[in-house]
């Protein structure tokens, strides 16, 4: 399965998802990847991106208009909207237009709590989207762990893929999404940047880095049936580090219906409301994430210490038991050596002992610790150690001579 495009994440038969089609900027996205959770509210996005003269941009604000006029084959239609109470949860509250065939709900995809939608006319003409949970979630390849682009996670809701820039994503999208409609092509792609600018308030407002946000206005046309029809798709991207995550909303209409529908999106995106009951449990759960999130960290952190001092405790035995085996081997070393010179000498000694034999000498030593070599044949010696005249007696002298001292027959080995 390919994953360098679009094409993986946006499923070729949009009628079997339960949306139907895209989602709007409104999501309150995953704890642990923007950390959006802590914002009181949720971010309500709404922007036109095409410069008709009765577009408005609908950034953040309350819409007073509560009926919308829409031009239809019977003439003109008044839209008149319905409050919807999200079933699943009972997350929030939103205005939907009356007698269309509504659909609202919160999806759970990858840790990110995503608010979903459609709304179609009667006619089945005009189609409003927000929420798309068919989109994953992204994380970046990281190799150094063996995360690598296009690994198969085991979730198909969660994919390993680099970050695409917004508006080649939305692009990729929205051709995805229609361009199976005769004649489609993109009228225009660019940023929203009072989108951009909004979100990367509130970001800095909530002491979070607004560096990764980025959005893209995709603007296209198509023909069914020979009715042109003109729809739209805004999407945010957030981008952090290790990971990315999407958002979007959008319509499409007949072409002659694009700034009505415009303000119909408006006026739903400006009516969202979260329970305060639903955003409080949702904060409680978040930190009791936290909570098991720390303590298991925690817990890996001793264990990680534990297996690291026992390995150094095993190194340091390991080390002590080489030093002793070192010094074992340096003992035997130093007795075989030993070994070795007291044989050497006794052999050089010997050979002194057999030159001496030979040349008819004896060593002697005095009680100085001197040594000196004289005539062999003699059990006493006595030495004049001033002038070294010596001589030799078998008998021990009574009286020594003066200046002359006894010396003892000596052993090369007493060397």
């Amino acid at each position: 399965m390919r994953c360098n495009d679009t094409q993986k994440f946006i499923p070729l038969n949009r009628d079997s998802l339960p949306w139907s089609y895209p989602s709007p900027l409104f999501q309150y996205f995953n704890d642990m990847k923007t950390k959006l959770s802590i914002l009181a509210g949720a971010l309500l996005v709404l922007a036109s991106c095409d410069n008709s003269s009765n577009s408005d941009s609908g950034l953040f604000g309350n819409s007073d208009s509560k009926s919308i006029a829409m031009n239809t084959a019977d003439g003109t239609e008044e839209v008149e909207f319905i409050n919807m109470t999200e079933p699943k949860e009972n997350a929030f509250t939103i205005d939907m237009p009356k007698d269309w065939n509504n659909m609202i709900g919160l999806e759970r995809v990858g840790g990110e709590t995503r608010n979903c939608g459609v709304s179609v006319s009667p006619d089945n003409k005009t189609r409003i989207f927000f929420g798309d949970p068919s989109i994953p979630v992204f994380t970046k390849p990281m190799p150094e762990i063996g995360m690598h682009e296009g690994m198969n996670t085991g979730d198909p809701r969660s994919q390993v893929m680099s970050f695409i820039p917004a508006e080649k994503f939305y692009s990729g999208y929205a051709s995805n999404a229609f361009g199976k409609n005769q004649s489609f092509k993109i009228v225009s792609v660019e940023p929203e940047r009072e989108v951009e600018r909004k979100y990367r308030q509130t970001f800095e407002q909530n002491g979070m880095s607004s560096s990764g946000i980025h959005t893209a206005c995709v603007v296209f046309e198509y023909v069914v049936k020979g009715e042109k029809y003109k729809g739209k798709v805004v999407g945010v991207s957030i981008e952090s580090p290790y990971s990315w995550n999407t958002d979007l909303n959008g319509f499409t209409a007949p072409a002659e219906q694009y700034d009505a529908v415009n303000q119909i999106l408006k006026t739903i995106t400006d009516s969202y409301k979260t329970n305060p009951q639903w955003r409080e449990k949702e904060n409680q759960a978040f930190a009791q994430r936290m909570q098991n999130q720390q303590a298991q960290s925690n817990a890996r952190m001793q264990q990680m210490t534990a297996g690291h001092n026992q390995r150094m405790n095993d190194m340091q035995n390991n080390w002590n038991a080489h030093q002793q085996r070192m010094g074992n081997l340096q003992q035997s070393y130093d007795q075989q050596n030993q070994s070795w010179q007291n044989q050497q000498n006794s052999i050089d000694n010997q050979h002194k002992r057999t030159i001496d034999g030979i040349r008819e000498e004896q060593l002697v030593r005095g009680n100085n610790g001197q040594y000196g070599k004289v005539e062999s044949g003699y059990n006493y010696y006595y030495v004049n150690p001033n002038t070294n005249n010596y001589f030799g007696t078998n008998s021990e002298l009574q009286t020594v001579p003066d200046n002359y001292e006894q010396w003892q027959q000596a052993d090369y080995g007493d060397e």
